[in-house]
């Protein structure tokens, strides 16, 4: 581990050490509903609009620490940050990896609700926000990058209950993403980071998921269900 790598990991760790279960949110469009947990992290304390290269090199020490890979992958977290409740898509990770010199090319389009920020890591990496009414808006957004050579990143922040979003990836070129679960949802146990869930492109190179934000204590019954209806189904395949 090179030194820039390790005092990163050191500032990442002392950030989370008091974090405690706080908002979570439902993922839908995995076949099954999903849920996420957030913790506290120091980051999204800069300009508004802004996803600073250092607040992705904290998270993504912070979440490789607890041995979540998130290198060659476009990994989903929800934190508790400087502009509130936030769902972060970390995309690559430059500190680790082997170098590609050819540039991967990710297109977004991302709706929710017209009360949220945004933050993007590259204000380049723009294609516009389509708002015509003030209840929703949509942004669009091409992500490029050289695998190893830099990350990229997106994030909703200023997340309330019932607060819901969209998401449609499409890749258009590039081989900087992992061929096998390039995307990675992770959540906090209470201890440390977890991967409870991964997606892949369909053959069309899409891929595609929702997401509400819930009390932590409906997020805990609607897993509860997830589980019974899963141990129902395997009950009736059983007696089959």
């Amino acid at each position: 581990m090179n030194s820039k790598i390790s005092s990163i990991v050191a500032a990442a760790v002392l950030a989370p050490a008091a974090m405690t279960f706080g908002d979570s949110v439902i993922i839908d469009g995995l076949g099954g509903p999903l849920v996420l947990e957030s913790a506290g992290m120091n980051v999204l304390n800069g300009e508004a609009g802004e996803l600073l290269a250092e607040d992705l090199d904290v998270l993504h020490a912070a979440i490789q620490a607890d041995g979540v890979v998130t290198d060659r992958a476009v990994t989903f977290v929800l934190l508790n940050t400087g502009a509130g409740l936030s769902f972060m898509s970390l995309i690559d990770d430059s500190l680790r990896g082997g170098k590609d010199p050819a540039t991967t090319l990710l297109d977004m389009a991302s709706t929710g609700p017209s009360s949220l920020d945004y933050y993007i890591n590259d204000a380049a990496d723009l294609d516009g926000v389509f708002d015509p009414f003030g209840v929703t808006q949509t942004v669009s957004a091409s992500f490029s990058w050289r695998q190893n050579y830099a990350s990229d990143g997106f994030a909703w922040a200023n997340l309330q209950e019932g607060d819901s979003a969209t998401f449609n990836w499409t890749l258009v070129s590039g081989t900087g993403l992992a061929t096998s679960t390039p995307f990675r949802f992770v959540t906090w146990n209470g201890e440390s980071w977890e991967m409870i869930a991964t997606g892949d492109f369909s053959a069309d190179d899409q891929f595609a998921f929702s997401f509400t934000v819930v009390p932590l204590p409906a997020a805990l019954l609607m897993g509860a269900a997830g589980l019974g209806g899963l141990a129902a189904m395997r009950r009736r395949r059983s007696a089959r």
